[in-house]
């Protein structure tokens, strides 16, 4: 239903549209409301090159820029 509905993201403001079709698309909505929201802050971002910074040491500093992005995602992830 949602893909047949024709919306064109161009032309209006999604988080209205959101707002105005919860009703029709509940789950969807859901989970629009969690990826179209702007963090009030800069604090995970922030938490997550720490958490960067924690897994590269210096015994780990060969680790290759694949493996250390997967091991933040896991980490971020699991908290």
């Amino acid at each position: 239903m949602y893909f047949a509905d024709g919306l064109n993201t161009r032309n209006i403001d999604i988080i209205r549209w959101w707002k105005c079709n919860t009703a029709k698309f509940p789950l969807l909505s859901l989970a629009a409301k969690k990826f179209l929201a702007e963090p009030a802050t800069q604090t995970t971002s922030e938490r997550l090159f720490s958490l960067s910074g924690n897994i590269i040491t210096a015994t780990r500093a060969k680790l290759l820029s694949q493996n250390v992005e997967q091991l933040s995602f896991l980490y971020y992830h699991l908290e």
